[in-house]
């Protein structure tokens, strides 16, 4: 900038001047503000919105799963032993897996917080979100009720599905016709009649076997499918965690300025930050998988590594992150 003064009347000038380059300052200063707080919210958003958006998908299509099958049920009552079994089987898992549906219903409310405290009040987001999370609970509850209703009416016929396995269709990887496979330290009495009117009781008792005609055995994990969750969400991160060493390779954080490696800095911290929740959850899904591959007599052995290894990656990134700030 040149600024010509005009010496006989310098005082004015120069205070006017600096009364301009003031409140140009002070618009510049506000711009640098408002473009750093929008910067902040757009990477917050972009670490949630995701995370959300995937988390939802994940619910319903569970939701659609589970209520074709309930509806099956319905539409096709039990009509023999071996049936009944396998539908009280089916809603001993189906309970198992809905706790686990309704923590990630939970964690998905807690996203939905974190989003919407960034978006402006007039968004349409501001209703689209609360519509979509009051949609799954709806339907979570009615998921819920379904299950009681047919819990019930199975008890009425004295099964407990706490306390049987039953039997599934396919190929015996075990040999023979097929065992229904009891899995709780208690007897249960199944009472039914047949075609003929002839009574049929069957007393089934822990670690006791009886054979069935007509099926196969297939053992089935009743702890909510730890493993495959484990894996499904230590796929996720690590898929995260990729992305996050790609840009902070060391080469590449060399020759960075000053200011890049800050912006860096911070969004790595706002990315880790965000991801910490699922780092945590990752941590418990492996110490689940750990328990539940011991329970059923396998070797945890790749579990246990698993977890350590995700553990050492989140150590690396977080000393990854000191060094960035360290270099700035």
């Amino acid at each position: 900038m040149v600024v010509v003064v005009d010496e006989g009347n310098s005082d004015s000038v120069y205070s006017s001047l600096e009364d301009e380059l003031n409140a140009l300052g002070e618009r510049w200063a506000h711009i640098c503000r408002w473009t750093e707080s929008r910067w902040s919210t757009l990477q917050t958003l972009s670490v949630y919105w995701p995370r959300f958006e995937e988390e939802l998908e994940h619910v319903s299509k569970w939701l659609e799963g589970k209520e074709k099958m309930l509806r099956q049920f319905e539409s096709e009552p039990a009509t023999d032993d071996s049936q009944v079994l396998r539908h009280a089987s089916s809603l001993q898992v189906l309970e198992a897996e809905r706790e686990a549906q309704q923590q990630r219903f939970d964690h998905l409310q807690e996203l939905s917080s974190k989003i919407l405290i960034h978006i402006p009040e007039d968004s349409p987001v501001q209703g689209t979100v609360p519509s979509q999370l009051e949609d799954v609970q709806d339907r979570l509850d009615l998921l819920t009720s379904i299950v009681e209703a047919q819990t019930s009416r199975l008890s009425a016929s004295g099964i407990d599905i706490h306390k049987v396995v039953a039997p599934v269709e396919g190929g015996g990887a075990c040999g023979g016709d097929g065992e229904g496979v009891v899995v709780r330290s208690s007897t249960t009495t199944i009472t039914s009649q047949d075609a003929s009117t002839t009574l049929i009781t069957k007393v089934v008792t822990t670690k006791m076997t009886e054979t069935m005609s007509g099926s196969a055995i297939k053992r089935q994990k009743l702890e909510g499918g730890s493993v495959e969750d484990f894996s499904v969400a230590l796929t996720k991160l690590g898929e995260w965690m990729e992305g996050v060493e790609g840009k902070a390779m060391a080469g590449e954080v060399e020759q960075l300025s000053l200011h890049q490696l800050s912006l860096l800095h911070t969004q790595l911290e706002t990315e880790m930050e965000g991801q910490r929740e699922e780092y945590n959850h990752v941590m418990s899904l492996g110490q689940s998988a750990i328990s539940e591959t011991s329970t059923i007599g396998e070797s945890a052995r790749e579990s246990e590594g698993l977890v350590q290894g995700v553990a050492q990656r989140w150590q690396a990134l977080t000393h990854m992150l000191q060094e960035i700030r360290c270099v700035w």
